[in-house]
Parts: C-alpha cells; sequence; structure tokens
C-alpha cells in the first residue's frame, strides 16, 4: 500500500535492499515499477544512508527506497540520506516503522 501511497507506476525505479522477502520487490513489479537492488551492509544485512546515497548516485532517477529491517536490528536511515542537499531528488521512504512498527510512507526532502 505505501507504494501505491506514494505513486509508484510503470517505469518508476524503487531501491530495494538485496537481503530481503521476496514481496518487497515483488509489489514494485506488481505496479508496474523496476525495483533497483542495492547490496547491504556486511555483518548486519541492513542498508545505510551511505548504500543509499551511493546507490541515487548509480541512479539519480530512482523514486523510492524499501528499507527492510532485518534481525531484530532498525536500519537507520536518518533524514537527511538522498536529500536534495545531499544530490538525491527527493525520494520518498517506505518501511520506516513507527513506534508500533506501523508501515508509512515519508518523503525526504
Amino acid at each position: 500500500m505505501a507504494a501505491e501511497a506514494v505513486g509508484i507506476g510503470p517505469g518508476d525505479k524503487v531501491f530495494v535492499p538485496t537481503m530481503t522477502f521476496t514481496a518487497s520487490a515483488e509489489i514494485i513489479r506488481y505496479l508496474g515499477g523496476d525495483p533497483v537492488f542495492l547490496d547491504v551492509e556486511y555483518g548486519s544485512c541492513l542498508l545505510t544512508p551511505e548504500i543509499l546515497e551511493a546507490g541515487i548516485k548509480r541512479c539519480p532517477g530512482a523514486k523510492a527506497v524499501v528499507v527492510v529491517h532485518f534481525g531484530g536490528r532498525a536500519a537507520r536511515m536518518e533524514q537527511g540520506a538522498g536529500s536534495k542537499e545531499q544530490g538525491g531528488g527527493g525520494v520518498s521512504v517506505f518501511g520506516r516503522g513507527g513506534g508500533e512498527g506501523a508501515q508509512r510512507a515519508e518523503s525526504i526532502a
């Protein structure tokens, strides 16, 4: 639902971590988008702001990132990652669970 809420559609590129369940990328394809897989940090199996920033440099037209928390660890996606000030075009982030683990979409811009 979050991918649909931020308007993911045909041709949109969305960052997805390599260490995840297939549904994380499958929903992007279902909506017509193209998943762009990003490697994860060794040891934690999580995306980091640095990995995301490198991904944005390689694929500046990406519209969003699916953040996956893994093994009881929360991925740290500070507000600045992917921001316009850091060279990103403003990337929507989903999977940043709230206090009760709720999924929500946020725009980093």
